[in-house]
């Protein structure tokens, strides 16, 4: 259902639309910071202008496809049993009612409490960058030194607007559940009762469905590796390479992260062919070759020169690492290593942020290993859990059988390579960082996996899923009733009106010092002085 032609290549499917988003948004990020004086820090409509130009292009190009599956769709509707339809309807009117509720949301500025990180440093960051025309280290900011491709990639678009908007974010979730569907109707041959379970997991989960409309980019990351994924399978390498890309450098601990998944991947599957005579299937219902896979591999190598690549030099420079704050000074005389007190502050942050791991969990022991897995699922205080946000309940449902299947597979010597993937990076993950919304990738592959199989296409699951996205709707519109009807100056705190309205009179030539890291809202360059701070420097060292 894809345009072949010339203009189909060029022009990708709706899809795949915001990772074209991210493309244009890196370009244009560059452009103004350097060419384009930026007043207050805030962008022009450049990127959104290209944004929209190619989207109308993309649904022009692609019409024929989209109304081949809208038939396809309806049709198959037609041929569901009455239980099916009901379930059908009901996860649509939930869907429209989070959706809806989400979008009034997304025109908000940043101001919940989950999107601290964003206000401490995903937005403000890229908006001192414009204000004061420049790349170099924010000489009090510890996250200037992380890698934030996502960050520059989406800061024309939030910026554009008198109050930063969260719209871009919104549109990954209609790319997340598209993208999703297609690869089940790809793996199942077109079976549309997977397909809708398969979304309606997705959607009561309750992890991701929290962070429907907010400024969190996590969403934004599991959709980059589905797309990666479905791309790859349908032999797109270098789109599969550049939505890889973006997702490899979206966080410093990543690139670590995948080459340690990577490398036990492959020792596992060698062993486990050699050894074991057990064979590890590279995919199902795609063309998945090594040949492209090594094309894959070359454009990802390309792209992160010049996605990444900025980063990775500025990190080196200054800090004598690739990836601040691991390996700290393994690259000599780097920048805050000729100035002692500076590299003394340097180092210390750095062990400070590697011990930030044991802020979720209780422990790494084998009791707490088993608890993870119901833990994981449910609230303990509140609506959260050790963990942070709990996952929910498509999740434990579909935990037994992606067991139980790997179990099978291993009996039978053919594991799909999928199920290995997983159960590294959740086991990596275990290792590391124990925060619920660092496993959206595992949870992504394993309800996709899950609830596209026959197994699953049980009344009860039907059931489950409907209370689930119920819940997830109770949830979301009780997070967000209180700005319903709010306008977006009536959602900020005092402190951030505060800076808005010194930004409108103040000298912006002059660097303002402040004793508060919550500066997104400062049209003005800032310097932070705040000692009981992880993401400032000590004055007393800078």
């Amino acid at each position: 259902m894809e345009n072949r032609g010339f203009s189909g290549a060029l022009i990708v499917r709706p899809a795949y639309l915001p990772v074209v988003m991210l493309l244009i948004g890196t370009i244009c990020f560059w452009i103004e910071l350097f060419f384009m004086p930026s007043e207050y820090g805030r962008t022009t409509w450049l990127a959104w202008f290209f944004f929209l130009i190619y989207s109308g292009f993309s649904f022009i190009t692609h019409r024929q496809g989209i109304k081949e599956s809208w038939f396809w769709g309806i049709e198959q509707f037609k041929n569901c049993s009455k239980f099916v339809k009901y379930f059908f309807w009901v996860m649509i009117f939930s869907a429209l009612l989070i959706l809806v509720v989400a979008f009034k949301q997304a025109l908000l500025p940043p101001h919940l409490p989950q999107e601290y990180d964003v206000i401490n440093y995903h937005l403000t960051l890229p908006r001192q960058h414009l204000i004061r025309h420049s790349f170099s280290h924010i000489s009090w900011s510890v996250a200037d030194l992380y890698y934030a491709p996502l960050d520059i990639a989406l800061a024309p678009y939030w910026l554009s607007t008198f109050l930063p908007n969260k719209l871009p974010q919104y549109m990954f979730i209609f790319g997340l559940l598209t993208v999703a569907g297609s690869i089940v109707y790809r793996s199942t041959k077109k079976n549309f009762e997977a397909i809708v379970l398969t979304i309606a997991a997705l959607l009561g989960s309750h992890g991701l469905c929290i962070q429907f409309g907010t400024a969190m980019l996590d969403v934004v990351m599991l959709y980059l590796v589905l797309v990666a994924i479905d791309s790859l399978l349908s032999g797109k390498y270098i789109f599969a390479a550049l939505a890889f890309t973006f997702y490899l450098w979206s966080k410093t601990f990543i690139p670590i992260q995948c080459i340690a998944v990577a490398l036990i991947f492959l020792i596992l599957k060698y062993f486990l062919e050699w050894f074991g005579k057990v064979e590890v299937i590279w995919d199902r219902g795609g063309n998945l070759s090594w040949k492209i896979l090594l094309k894959w591999m070359t454009g990802l190598m390309v792209l992160s020169i010049f996605i990444g690549g900025p980063f990775i030099y500025k990190s080196i420079y200054y800090t004598g690492t690739p990836a601040y704050p691991f390996f700290t000074g393994m690259v000599h005389n780097s920048h805050y290593q000729q100035d002692q007190m500076k590299w003394l502050g340097v180092i210390k942050k750095s062990k400070e942020l590697l011990n930030i791991k044991d802020m979720y969990g209780k422990g790494r022991g084998g009791r707490e290993f088993f608890e993870q897995f119901w833990v994981l699922a449910v609230p303990e205080k509140g609506v959260n859990n050790r963990f942070d946000y709990p996952l929910g309940l498509p999740y434990l449902l579909a935990l037994l059988p992606f067991f139980y299947l790997f179990y099978k597979q291993i009996q039978i010597g053919k594991i799909e390579a999928v199920y290995l993937f997983i159960i590294i990076f959740w086991v990596i993950w275990w290792l590391g960082s124990q925060q619920s919304r660092f496993l959206f990738v595992p949870l992504g592959l394993i309800l996709i996996r899950i609830y596209s199989l026959p197994l699953m296409r049980k009344k009860m699951v039907f059931i489950a899923l409907t209370i689930a996205i119920f819940l997830c709707t109770l949830s979301i519109v009780r997070d967000n009733r209180r700005d319903i009807f709010k306008s977006g100056l009536e959602v900020l705190s005092q402190k951030d009106r505060e800076l808005m309205r010194i930004s409108a009179t103040l000298d912006k030539s002059k660097t303002v010092k402040l004793d508060f890291l919550e500066i997104a809202f400062a049209g003005f360059p800032v310097d932070v002085d705040k000692k009981d701070s992880l993401f400032v420097f000590n004055s007393s060292n800078f």
